[in-house]
């Protein structure tokens, strides 16, 4: 048998080499397309829309709502959620892209003191599921001042009290578990700069509250009469991490083990409503507001 000679070897060997350099260079050619996040738009002094896309009617949750015109967000992976952070839930590709805008007017009574009006497209308010397994366009809120968590709420009006000077207030849709619902890793927020003016309106109503291992001790009876109208706040000192639960008017607070979290409301719904540590079911306090 011949033996090829080694020059014919050689240029064998050099036609392999360029032949795998070419295959590896049309490789490198195609790319996945990945979809932008919306851009923001600049946030206005007393209102402002969140970057996902809004329809022109004020929806309240209702799935059924017309979303003609509506351009969804896309999404750049093939899943149904994307669970890269515990921080965050992206929305569905199958499911509509919620929206969120608010309103904020200095309320009279202070100048501390904004009314939050919030209006919400393709997104469902369930305050029963607290807690529960994310469910897509389904959830509650949490707000923000200065980009820092200080309540979840599920009601779409209510009073905020805003430190003195310039502050960004913010809405979040969050999942049931919490997390923020997400369009390309940001977070679904509305939200508007305002100025808080002085310091908070002193309270009509102050109850003092400390519960350690289950045993709650307040400086008032257990059950507080006041006034429609009345400004009421809560101070609850815990031993351990938990969330102050106001039911009927329906706010949420996160209290820090060993400090003292505060709850402040405007009693202007009249009721008997409880007061409970909502995690481990502890009851703190009832007011009658007539």
């Amino acid at each position: 048998m011949s033996t090829l000679p080694s020059r014919t070897l050689f240029a064998r060997a050099l036609l392999l080499g360029s032949l795998t350099f070419l295959a590896a260079a049309c490789a490198s050619d195609s790319s996945t397309a990945t979809a932008e996040a919306p851009a923001s738009e600049g946030v206005a002094q007393n209102e402002a829309e969140n970057s996902a896309p809004q329809t022109d009617d004020a929806a309240t949750g209702n799935d059924d709502a017309d979303n003609d015109g509506v351009e969804h967000a896309e999404h750049d992976d093939g899943h149904d959620h994307e669970h890269g952070s515990d921080d965050g839930i992206e929305v569905s590709i199958d499911a509509p892209t919620p929206g969120v805008s608010i309103n904020l007017i200095q309320s009279d009574e202070a100048p501390s003191i904004y009314n939050l009006a919030v209006t919400l497209s393709d997104f469902t308010i369930d305050a029963d599921a607290i807690d529960g397994e994310p469910v897509d366009n389904t959830g509650h809120m949490h707000l923000l001042i200065d980009g820092v968590k200080i309540e979840r709420f599920t009601e779409l009006t209510r009073q905020v009290t805003v430190p003195e000077g310039e502050h960004l207030v913010e809405v979040e849709l969050n999942a049931n578990d919490h997390r923020a619902w997400t369009v390309n890793g940001e977070p679904i927020r509305a939200g508007a700069t305002v100025v808080g003016a002085g310091e908070a309106p002193a309270a009509d109503v102050v109850v003092n509250i400390q519960a350690v291992e289950g045993i709650v001790k307040r400086d008032l009876d257990d059950r507080v009469e006041v006034t429609l109208g009345d400004l009421v706040e809560i101070r609850v000192e815990s031993d351990t991490e938990d969330v102050i639960h106001l039911h009927g008017y329906d706010v949420l607070i996160d209290v820090v083990a060993g400090e003292v979290s505060t709850l402040q409301f405007a009693a202007n719904i009249p009721g008997t409503f409880e007061v409970e540590l909502e995690d481990s079911g502890v009851f703190l306090v009832e007011f009658v507001v007539s």
